[in-house]
């Protein structure tokens, strides 16, 4: 995670993103902006872009990684995707991490079900429930087909 994000725009958080810091659960990055280096040259240009403080910074961020070191970047937000997926970085929504941690085994099924319909089935304005989202099953099973053989990636919309 980035540190304008962590900071910032978790601040209702803030106690929980300091502990899970203190356990080593969580790492927070720096992110420079400074004119002079890379890092802060992808930044602006990102920012430039259109992207928000906490987007641009964690793009500018993941884009100095190697390809195969850069972590999926979760939002709903569509204009936020788009410039993930335009720069060829990560990205997804709350159901791809879903699907993602299913299939990695760290989740089990049907407890990932049990919270994730009792969220957004019946449920269509929920916040963070994707707009191609039914039903439970129906979407793990339509985001698991459509899943990158070796990235999240962005599920088709």
């Amino acid at each position: 995670m980035t540190q304008y994000v962590a900071r910032h725009e978790l601040h209702d958080v803030q106690a929980d993103v300091a502990a899970l810091e203190a356990e080593k659960r969580l790492r927070i990055e720096p992110v420079s902006v400074r004119k002079t280096d890379p890092q802060g040259r992808r930044f602006r240009e990102y920012r430039n872009e259109g992207l928000d403080k906490g987007e641009a910074e964690s793009l500018a961020w993941v884009m100095g990684l190697d390809q195969a070191e850069r972590p999926i970047f979760i939002t709903n937000d569509r204009g936020a995707r788009a410039g993930f997926v335009r720069h060829g970085a990560p990205v997804g929504d709350v159901m791809d991490l879903v699907v993602e941690a299913i299939t990695s085994g760290a989740v089990e099924t049907a407890a990932a079900r049990e919270v994730v319909s009792a969220s957004w089935d019946d449920r269509p304005n929920h916040r963070c429930r994707p707009q191609d989202y039914s039903y439970f099953d129906a979407t793990l099973a339509k985001r698991a087909a459509t899943k990158p053989d070796n990235s999240m990636g962005p599920h088709p919309s």
